[in-house]
């Protein structure tokens, strides 16, 4: 996957947890459609596979 400018390590932490970051930081950028094609395609793959 691409670096993508604003979007944290899925390995930095929030308080105690770990990927609360990286998760706001992918909504956020999908709301403001900076989030790569390929990264939305991915997590609607396998969203739909649950």
């Amino acid at each position: 996957m691409p670096h993508v400018p604003g979007l944290r390590s899925c390995y930095a932490k929030v308080g105690r947890l770990i990927y609360f970051g990286r998760m706001l930081d992918k909504i956020r950028l999908h709301a403001s459609a900076k989030l790569p094609e390929d990264y939305i395609r991915y997590s609607v793959m396998h969203s739909s596979t649950h």
